[in-house]
């Protein structure tokens, strides 16, 4: 998983080069090497009608460290709590979508804060 932010002399907004994340089979070798977040919050209530990719930015440089896939709503399971890799810790993260520009925006219903290695809970929902 890697990105870039650049900002143009013309524009005072970062905007965001975002390349594919990394893959499971990735995932598993690095294992332990990749710093780990958990990621919680509650979905918004109503009918599951398509899935967003939420992305995890370091809040500093809005690089982009970690992404997931969620149901954008949801009736009755609306609890998120997952563990998710990420390509470098940092000392604050913000959630959100990108914009099909590349533009963050932040959602105020997730959250994701650095979690302990040996005692992180196994990704999930309730």
């Amino acid at each position: 998983m890697s990105s870039s932010v650049s900002v143009s002399p013309r524009h005072s907004r970062p905007s965001l080069r975002v390349i594919p994340p990394i893959t499971e089979a990735g995932v598993a070798k690095y294992r332990g090497i990749l710093g780990n977040i958990l990621l919680e919050g509650r979905l918004p209530k109503g009918a599951i009608t398509e899935t967003t990719t939420y992305v995890v930015v370091d809040r500093d440089t809005k690089e982009v460290v970690s992404e997931t896939r969620l149901p954008k709503a949801s009736e009755r399971l609306t609890g998120v709590r997952m563990l998710l890799p990420v390509k470098r810790e940092c000392t604050a993260y913000e959630v959100g979508t990108l914009t099909p520009g590349g533009e963050f925006r932040a959602v105020d219903f997730l959250s994701a804060n650095p979690s302990p290695r040996a005692s992180a809970p196994t990704a999930g929902t309730r």
